[in-house]
Protein backbone atom coordinates (compact mmCIF):
# COMPACT_ATOMS: atom_id res chain seq x y z
CA UNK A 1 0.00 0.00 0.00
CA UNK A 2 2.68 2.20 0.29
CA UNK A 3 4.09 1.94 -2.63
CA UNK A 4 0.92 2.56 -4.07
CA UNK A 5 0.55 5.99 -2.19
CA UNK A 6 4.15 7.20 -3.34
CA UNK A 7 3.04 5.89 -6.77
CA UNK A 8 0.08 8.05 -6.78
CA UNK A 9 2.30 11.10 -5.16
CA UNK A 10 4.55 11.21 -8.09
CA UNK A 11 1.86 10.79 -10.59
CA UNK A 12 0.46 13.96 -9.36
CA UNK A 13 3.56 15.58 -9.04
CA UNK A 14 4.15 15.07 -12.30
CA UNK A 15 0.78 16.11 -13.71
CA UNK A 16 0.81 19.56 -11.63
CA UNK A 17 4.20 20.27 -13.28
CA UNK A 18 2.55 19.84 -16.69
CA UNK A 19 -0.64 22.09 -15.98
CA UNK A 20 1.58 24.63 -14.07
CA UNK A 21 4.32 25.13 -17.22
CA UNK A 22 1.71 24.25 -19.79
CA UNK A 23 3.73 21.42 -21.83
CA UNK A 24 4.89 17.88 -20.72
CA UNK A 25 8.77 18.37 -20.52
CA UNK A 26 10.54 14.96 -22.22
CA UNK A 27 13.56 15.82 -19.99
CA UNK A 28 12.05 16.17 -16.60
CA UNK A 29 14.66 16.42 -13.93
CA UNK A 30 13.98 13.07 -12.17
CA UNK A 31 16.22 14.27 -8.99
CA UNK A 32 13.87 17.11 -8.70
CA UNK A 33 10.98 15.07 -8.52
CA UNK A 34 12.18 12.70 -5.90
CA UNK A 35 12.58 15.90 -4.16
CA UNK A 36 9.31 16.61 -4.02
CA UNK A 37 8.54 13.38 -2.74
CA UNK A 38 10.52 13.25 -0.32
CA UNK A 39 9.48 16.79 0.92
CA UNK A 40 5.67 14.96 0.68
CA UNK A 41 6.81 12.13 2.61
CA UNK A 42 8.12 14.12 5.61
CA UNK A 43 4.43 15.28 5.61
CA UNK A 44 2.63 11.50 5.29
CA UNK A 45 1.60 12.10 1.19
CA UNK A 46 -1.08 14.79 1.87
CA UNK A 47 -1.85 16.09 -1.45
CA UNK A 48 -1.45 19.88 0.25
CA UNK A 49 1.59 19.27 1.17
CA UNK A 50 2.32 17.82 -2.30
CA UNK A 51 1.29 20.80 -4.35
CA UNK A 52 3.30 22.90 -1.97
CA UNK A 53 6.26 21.26 -2.56
CA UNK A 54 5.85 21.44 -6.42
CA UNK A 55 5.10 25.06 -6.06
CA UNK A 56 8.55 25.37 -4.78
CA UNK A 57 10.31 23.66 -6.27
CA UNK A 58 12.55 24.86 -9.08
CA UNK A 59 10.77 22.82 -11.68
CA UNK A 60 7.77 24.86 -11.29
CA UNK A 61 7.15 27.37 -14.11
CA UNK A 62 10.61 26.57 -15.55
CA UNK A 63 11.47 28.54 -18.47
CA UNK A 64 12.02 26.53 -21.56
Amino acid sequence: MHQVRISLTKFSALRLLIYANGVESGDTDFAEVEKILAKSAENDYRIIDTIAAVLHSPLFREEK
